[in-house]
């Protein structure tokens, strides 16, 4: 169990560990999925991915609006396959065309189709095991998941695992659900929960995605990733729970249950986050951070994984997070690492963390 305040900030790289795709696929996938032909039949379409282009369809014959004319949609999808792996991030280029709502609807169509179907695809893998499912952990024995799990349970009792997620906040700027199926799973396999308390367990953990999520939750969906394709309305539901880095700074709640967070670490831990300048303004949006408690300066601890990254951006980020996130924290309290994955940074901090 951790013994202080910590903060768990998830980004993109950190779903390498269980093959969810990272920036740069995601992107080629997104531009794939939505790169549509004029089939010269009444509003068909060849390429691209079929089901986001039904789902589009229903939502322009939905729409009350004269100005949602499905051309438009096709040179919108267009433009976004063509122009997107330009853009440092999906998220980035939404926020780029923020006003556009046609670009910002058929993005997020992309952003929910490819997440759904990556968590379908990932290691973790939910199998049968008798009348029951469980994760099966033997497909990512080494992923930062299983080494967190090793950290969260090793004090914690079956007679108070209700208390398991004390002290903890995740901070997830990831579309899937990958962290709470695995939280939720971990708790039934590893403690023998049952659902009910499992789903309870986790649901008042404080878990926050900032852009949102692509679909409902273990709890809801009887312990699987559900995706019906059959009904393009999934698809335009779960457009719903999707966030642009503008909607997601003008979310009532959001932002401030961060900042509370963040005021109160003590200690803050960047997991496979690019540090990218959109995703570094959210969080500098919690600027109001105290350095004190009853008077007495704070002693806080920052680490991160930066894996690919140069000296010169690792010095800018760790500048960035000094001056604008965590206000007066000294350099020296900030330690990014450019040579540690995920898992080896928790495996190498495993005391700091923990005790």
């Amino acid at each position: 169990m951790f013994k202080e305040n910590t903060v768990f900030v998830i980004g993109a790289g950190a779903g390498a560990d269980i093959n969810m795709p990272l920036g740069v696929d995601l992107k080629s996938t997104i531009s794939r999925k939505l790169s549509f032909q004029i089939n010269g039949q009444r509003n068909g379409t060849k390429g691209g991915d079929q089901e986001i282009w039904q789902a589009i369809q229903r939502h322009v014959s939905l729409s009350e609006q004269p100005s949602n004319d499905i051309n438009t949609y096709l040179e919108k999808c267009q433009h976004i396959g063509t122009a997107l792996p330009l853009a440092p991030s999906i998220d980035n280029f939404i926020h780029s065309h923020s006003g556009d709502e046609q670009i910002e609807f058929c993005a997020k169509l992309g952003i929910v189709k490819t997440i759904q179907e990556s968590e379908e695809k990932s290691l973790l893998k939910i199998k049968s095991m008798g009348k029951q499912r469980v994760i099966d952990t033997s497909r990512c024995p080494d992923s930062w998941y299983v080494k967190f799990w090793e950290l969260l349970s090793a004090d914690t009792t079956i007679s108070n695992v209700e208390n398991i997620f004390n002290n903890l906040t995740f901070v997830v700027f990831n579309y899937d659900r990958s962290l709470e199926y695995f939280l939720y799973y971990a708790l039934r396999l590893y403690y023998r929960t049952n659902s009910e308390d499992s789903a309870e367990i986790v649901k008042n953990a404080k878990i926050f995605h900032p852009y949102g999520h692509v679909g409902e939750q273990p709890w809801d969906t009887e312990g699987v990733f559900r995706v019906d394709r059959s009904v393009p309305q999934e698809l335009l539901d779960n457009v719903k729970n999707i966030k642009t880095f503008t909607e997601s700074t003008r979310v009532l709640g959001v932002p401030d249950e961060i900042q509370a967070a963040l005021t109160s670490a003590q200690t803050v831990v960047f997991l496979g986050f690019s540090y990218l300048q959109q995703n570094m303004d959210l969080l500098a949006r919690c600027n109001s951070y105290n350095t004190t408690v009853t008077g007495v300066k704070k002693d806080l601890s920052i680490f991160g994984t930066a894996v690919g990254e140069s000296e010169e951006n690792i010095s800018v980020a760790r500048q960035y997070l000094g001056q604008n996130v965590f206000k007066h924290t000294r350099e020296n309290r900030i330690h990014l690492d450019s040579s540690l994955e995920c898992a080896p940074l928790l495996r190498n901090n495993r005391a700091t963390l923990t005790m």
